[in-house]
């Protein structure tokens, strides 16, 4: 289960195609409220990603901010071509108590 605030964790996202030569990859979040939040990988993080190899995102503090339904969707791009992955839902939930440290 994942909750509001929630973060330092991995989503793993197994590529569907070869990033090794890719110029830009990026990770696109549609929040419940259907805003859109990205984050543009550095080189390190994705040249050496072939075809079913693994993408990780590190789920950062901001990224889930209310409870809902967060769509995370891996783009990238080179001068040829422009690739999307297949769209992973989150399924966020709300704590009983906020941040329960404060309490």
């Amino acid at each position: 289960m994942v909750y509001t605030d929630d973060n330092g964790f991995t989503l793993d996202f197994t590529s569907q195609f070869d990033l090794t030569a890719m110029t830009s990859v990026r990770m696109l979040i549609r929040r419940p409220s259907n805003s859109v939040a990205a984050y543009d990988f550095a080189l390190a993080e994705f040249n050496t990603v072939n075809v079913g190899g693994v993408l990780s995102y590190l789920v950062r503090p901001g990224d889930l901010t209310v409870d809902g339904d967060y769509l995370f969707q891996v783009i990238a791009k080179d001068a040829n071509s422009d690739v999307a992955f297949k769209p992973y839902t989150l399924k966020v939930e709300r704590r009983i108590a906020g941040n329960g440290w404060n309490i």
